[in-house]
């Protein structure tokens, strides 16, 4: 059934339905404009009661398994799976949306973008429930709330609204109760800062292996320490928070017939400097560091957690490409490191250049040798073209591409 925006339509009420297939399709004929999915499980109120109710490319997978998004390989499309009787009860609403990344520096808009659907599959036998065109009206807007699920009398019904907004995925998570990092400070916050950092190195230059050398990060202010729950890195920027003494740092990707592998270089606090991978991840396992809890062979997802990183001066994590993947762009497989730590903060540090030649990518770096901060870098450097010589992590915390 086609619907029109406004519309309020019937979803589970005289259907036997215990999951539902969204899929948010659109056209666009620049393809540098990239565009992410996202679903916010609301409650009555409409707000996210905690950070993980947002279910997107950066937490693909929602509690109880209740909600998973995915992307087919290569298409203009975004899907979710939602299991509707392991909703908690107090998910109330489920706002689903488009956003463009990085709109508003590189100008794209979704004035550039064409044929916004949304469709409802009954995924038991492929019906589709509702169609629901979109967009026509967008000009230079970055995000666009395709419409609402909700629960009515113990039924699910579909609310269609196809209303755009400006600020992408930060002004939708405002919007909905999740806090997001600012993206610049105060002046002078950011010159009380600059001469706190001066003084940090000069201090720590007496003493590699307390302090450290810091990897050479171009960001427009020194880390800021702070305090959301939810913080996807810009490009090279650098932020600070809370040290935990557990962390778990996971690496996902779009393309599962591509085989990526997570390598987590460490300097530990009697200067040794080492690797560990899922190759070797029986020597990962028997340290005091480490623990593989996923790998390869669950396509696009390695996870490792680190459970001593109080030990820990340094971390670099990098990602491998083989050989056997051929000519594929880092960015065009959505590679993305997720560091997650014990009191629920999550950074997110995803890709933004198309480096289509290069076997090794270093996406973050921790600095945990500060000991009452943890700085958490969006490094994302490459390896030269044709090399496969792994990155080097020194004892002093600066790290070297081949």
């Amino acid at each position: 059934m086609n619907i029109l925006k406004g519309q309020k339509v019937d979803i589970t009420k005289d259907r036997n339905i215990s999951k539902l297939l969204i899929e948010l399709e659109w056209s666009q004929a620049d393809a540098t404009i990239e565009i992410d999915g996202a679903a916010f499980l609301l409650s009555a109120s409409g707000q996210c009661e905690q950070d993980e109710n947002l279910i997107f490319y950066g937490n693909p997978v929602s509690q109880e398994d209740a909600v998973l998004h995915s992307k087919p390989n290569g298409s203009s499309k975004e899907q979710f799976t939602m299991s509707m009787q392991k909703l908690p009860a107090e998910v109330q609403k489920i706002a689903l949306a488009l956003t463009v990344q990085e709109g508003g520096s590189a100008d794209h808009h979704f004035g550039s973008v064409s044929q916004l659907k949304l469709r409802i599959i009954n995924p038991v036998n492929s019906e589709t429930i509702i169609a629901f065109e979109f967009g026509t009206d967008l000009n230079q807007e970055t995000a666009i709330v395709a419409g609402e699920l909700y629960l009515h009398k113990g039924e699910w019904k579909f609310n269609a609204i196809g209303s755009g907004f400006n600020g992408g995925l930060a002004a939708l998570c405002s919007n909905y109760g999740i806090e997001v990092l600012e993206e610049e400070a105060a002046d002078e916050e950011a010159g009380e800062e600059q001469e706190s950092a001066q003084m940090a190195r000069a201090e720590s230059s007496h003493s590699p292996l307390q302090g450290g050398t810091q990897q050479p990060v171009s960001v427009a202010t020194p880390p800021r320490m702070i305090s959301q729950r939810l913080v996807v890195l810009h490009k090279q920027e650098a932020v600070s928070i809370q040290p935990s003494a557990t962390l778990t740092a996971t690496l996902q990707w779009e393309n599962p017939r591509h085989d990526l592998d997570l390598y987590v270089f460490y300097v530990n606090k009697q200067g040794i400097a080492d690797k560990i991978h899922y190759k070797n991840r029986e020597k990962a396992t028997s340290s005091s560091y480490f623990e593989f809890k996923g790998d390869s062979a669950q396509a696009a997802v390695e996870t490792v957690t680190i459970r001593s990183a109080d030990e820990l001066l340094y971390v670099l994590f990098a990602v491998y490409s083989p050989l056997t993947n051929g000519v594929s762009s880092f960015k065009s497989m959505r590679a993305r490191v997720t560091v997650k730590t014990d009191s629920g903060q999550t950074l997110i540090a995803p890709l933004t250049q198309n480096n289509q030649s290069a076997s090794w990518v270093a996406i973050s770096k921790l600095d945990l040798s500060k000991g009452n901060q943890l700085i958490v870098s969006h490094v994302e450097a490459y390896s030269k073209p044709g090399s496969n010589q792994e990155p080097r992590l020194q004892p002093d915390g600066i790290f070297h591409m081949n």
